[in-house]
């Protein structure tokens, strides 16, 4: 089958899972390409990244996951574009289920359910322990798939965020209202690791605020 899908993965300092990342998306047989953004990560892309002929790698200046996914989507040559986090990991078959469905015509986008992945050192209340082992159904980058033309319609990600950038995008999108198809299986296996973290719980807070704020006073209608 001749891959349809261009992959974005932005990289700063998840730099030792970016082999796994990359691997399990070149297992999809649906990607046509894979677009690392090196968003002036400390260490340098590993050489087994860059062998793949499907694998180009980009640098930039440090500008945030926002502007890395954003650098790479302008990059993107083919039409349907999907995101993966540098320490993030697709299951076989991920994109093969959610392609079926966006190929009928019914659906501009597609996210799956994801499952976190939890190393050692990362420390969690016995309650967010439980929880993370579950599976989770809200949105996140690494499970979503889109047409192109849709990811401009709903524009780029914030690229003055640097947390919370995704639940900002996703937030447009809703009010676009634009048909999603929400595959209800685990596809995705979600890092937690203590330098993966926001960089601290207070700014990353402090950003979803921001966004939570700014949607709620976009939603309320103006009272002259």
């Amino acid at each position: 089958m001749t891959g349809s899908v261009s992959v974005v993965i932005p990289v700063h300092n998840g730099m030792r899972y970016l082999e796994r990342a990359v691997a399990s998306a070149l297992e999809q047989s649906e990607v046509a390409e894979v677009i690392v953004v090196d968003d002036e990560a400390p260490e340098p892309v590993p050489d087994s990244v860059r062998a793949s002929h499907l694998v180009r790698v980009v640098s930039q200046a440090r500008s945030g996951p926002g502007a890395a996914r954003n650098t790479g989507v302008r990059l993107a040559k083919q039409e349907l574009v999907a995101f993966l986090d540098a320490d993030d990991e697709w299951l076989p078959n991920k994109l093969g289920l959610q392609l079926v469905r966006l190929r009928a015509g019914g659906a501009a986008y597609s996210t799956t359910a994801f499952r976190y992945v939890v190393e050692h050192g990362v420390l969690l209340s016995e309650q967010a322990s439980h929880a993370m082992e579950r599976e989770q159904h809200g949105e996140i980058p690494s499970t979503l798939v889109l047409r192109r033309d849709a990811f401009f319609r709903v524009g780029p990600f914030a690229e003055n965020l640097k947390t919370a950038e995704d639940v900002e995008w996703f937030l447009r999108a809703q009010k676009q209202r634009l048909c999603q198809y929400r595959v209800d299986e685990v596809l995705v296996l979600k890092r937690l690791w203590r330098g993966g973290l926001t960089s601290s719980a207070s700014g990353a807070l402090g950003d979803l605020f921001k966004v939570l704020r700014a949607s709620l006073r976009a939603a309320t209608p103006r009272v002259s």
